[in-house]
């Protein structure tokens, strides 16, 4: 996989869990949720090579480069189902910084992005870049963190988007804490 096609390809999985997201909301997942009380089930990949944990109310949609995990709708008048992903790619020999930058380039090209910003982390222990933004894609406000790590020959994501950024947080945080490496 190229470099510009990798950050295709990242950039096409924002767009379909966003479309997926907005089509999910008309459905009859409408769940009251209480943050605090909620149990959490472990997922793994063994093929990718890691494990999380995602909140026992949240759906859970595998894809070929690892997995989204979307909240529940609360009411009749939530419009948007907040979601993890975490996804696994061959790295392909650039640097954390690179791959930040070919994401953002890939971005900016494709849609309007504002209140970005990047810092130094730490993703299951290993060095990590913080990418933040807030974008509109298909009349959808997204606010979105991202967490790049390289591990094992592989370029790790683990994503947040949300519409109600700031509520959710605490929960997405809580979920990309228990993100682990298996060799």
């Amino acid at each position: 996989m190229s470099y510009d096609s990798w950050s295709t390809n990242i950039y096409n999985t924002i767009v379909r869990e966003a479309a997926l997201r907005k089509q999910l909301r008309n459905t009859d997942k409408t769940i009251s949720t209480d943050q605090q009380n909620i149990s959490f089930y472990q997922y793994q990949n063994s093929n990718l090579g890691f494990a999380i944990q995602y909140p026992s109310n949240w759906e859970k949609f595998d894809d070929t480069n690892g997995v989204d995990f979307l909240s529940p709708l609360e009411n009749n008048q939530d419009r948007y189902r907040e979601g993890v992903s975490v996804k696994s790619f061959k790295h392909l020999g650039y640097s954390l910084e690179q791959y930040v930058e070919a994401l953002v380039n890939d971005l900016r090209q494709k849609t309007q992005l504002y209140g970005t910003y990047a810092n130094h982390s730490k993703l299951a222990g290993h060095p990590a870049i913080e990418y933040h933004c807030m974008f509109y894609s298909n009349n959808i406000s997204c606010e979105m963190k991202t967490l790049f790590s390289i591990i094992n020959k592989k370029i790790y994501l683990v994503e947040y988007h949300a519409y109600d950024y700031a509520r959710f947080l605490p929960i997405a945080d809580r979920i990309i804490t228990t993100f682990q490496i298996y060799p």
